[in-house]
């Protein structure tokens, strides 16, 4: 079975009765309460056993079934994050009325004036205008003539004004065209930097593309120290979730530049590291683990393959065992091949950058799925490493940040700045 593509599409709602939107979040937040409540005392997720259980609400029935499943979501996330943060609490029940999610046709439905119908219990309705980028728009239009299918949506309030987030569907899987024509595009995915290096199936690196992030770290560490300070004084951490909304708005704008650096080249194919397996074999001390754990390698590559996808870019996962201590050129596997962020093969004396040269290994893993066999790398284009986290370069357009770090390949070979 096919994975769906899921986009989520931000429309600005325009109520005739908000009043009733208030009402549905503030339903939906007692409701969720309910089953944080239950999950507790049962001590498991079980849909099942949560059925069976008797919550009071006023909600359309189907609503409130969604209001169980968020609650379950909810915990399993705390579990996932109590692996590797000792310091995660357990859900706890909501003084605020919450973002209500909703499905299609019994929740909400689009009419064909692009309005949307909004149930927010038996004989209540809210009729609004809806309004978006163009873009969004053009979503929703294809998803009423049938191209695309309307998932989820949640209604969200946000200074005082109301939103509604459309997931939009779509099983169409890109697809490779002609493996020997292909570009092959190895993303190395670091704490500190992402790396992308385009190579054709004659052995020319084309380009790279590093974008440095580090002090993103640093954030994410003072961040923790606050927290954990107001953990230890039962102090309220509603005012941290400027954190989350700051990673997530980063991985959204990274993820974009490395699929429009993909889209430059004839016929590209991501190559993209196992980030479940880096997770897995993640084993540091417990400040290290915490960090590497923390920072969303797992979510950064699925924006990748989501966004790829979407713009027809074929996806494949490669084992990232000794792509940062092999040679490209001669493929010798050593450790100490790595001398700090630089790799000095050690047999034929081949120089590179660390990550650039993990990012080719990973590209010609993928070659090798594909072909049987690598050709020899015939350059190593120089490359600018963009601190993309300084002043001003964070709302750059996309073309020009990739412009800063990548030279064109017609330039001799050289060790790259940075």
């Amino acid at each position: 079975m096919t994975d769906k593509l899921v986009r989520t599409v931000c429309l600005k709602l325009h109520p005739d009765k908000p009043h009733l939107l208030d009402e549905l979040r503030k339903n939906f937040r007692e409701t969720w309460n309910q089953y944080i409540n239950h999950i507790k005392e049962l001590g498991t997720t079980n849909r099942q056993r949560l059925e069976e259980k008797k919550v009071e609400h006023n909600l359309l029935e189907n609503t409130r079934q969604c209001a169980r499943d968020k609650a379950r979501e909810s915990v399993k996330s705390f579990f996932e994050i109590k692996k590797f943060d000792d310091e995660a609490t357990f859900p706890s029940p909501k003084d605020e009325p919450m973002t209500a999610k909703l499905n299609y046709r019994d929740g909400y439905v689009f009419r064909g004036d692009l309005s949307v119908r909004i149930s927010v219990r038996a004989g209540d309705r809210v009729y609004s205008e809806v309004s978006g980028s163009q873009k969004d728009m053009r979503y929703i239009e294809k998803a009423l003539n049938g191209e695309y299918s309307f998932g989820t949506a949640e209604v969200v309030k946000k200074s005082g004004e109301y939103y509604l987030h459309v997931h939009i569907e779509s099983e169409d899987t890109p697809t490779v065209q002609d493996q020997e024509e292909s570009t092959y595009i190895g993303i190395d995915i670091n704490e500190g930097n992402i790396v992308a290096t385009a190579i054709n199936t004659g052995g020319e690196v084309l380009r790279t593309l590093m974008l440095d992030y580090s002090p993103l770290k640093k954030i994410k560490h003072k961040h923790f120290i606050i927290r954990k300070r107001l953990r230890d004084n039962d102090k309220n951490l509603k005012g941290f979730d400027k954190e989350r909304h700051r990673t997530n708005n980063f991985v959204h704008k990274i993820s974009r530049i490395i699929v429009e650096f993909a889209k430059e080249f004839n016929d590209p194919i991501l190559c993209l590291e196992d980030l479940a397996h880096i997770r897995k074999e993640i084993r540091y001390s417990k400040k290290m683990n915490r960090r590497l754990h923390s920072w969303n390698f797992a979510k950064l590559g699925k924006y990748i393959k989501y966004k790829a996808r979407w713009d027809g870019i074929f996806v494949q996962e490669i084992d990232p065992e000794h792509t940062s201590q092999m040679c490209p050129v001669c493929g010798d596997i050593e450790k100490k091949n790595k001398n700090g962020r630089r790799f000095e093969c050690h047999r034929c004396g081949h120089q590179d950058h660390r990550d650039r040269n993990a990012s080719l290994n990973i590209g010609l893993k993928g070659m090798k799925n594909f072909l049987g066999n690598v050709p020899s790398l015939k350059n190593f284009p120089s490359f600018r490493k963009v601190r993309w986290m300084a002043s001003g370069l964070v709302n750059r357009p996309t073309e020009d940040i990739i412009q800063m770090s990548c030279l064109s390949s017609g330039s001799p070979s050289a060790l790259p700045s940075g």
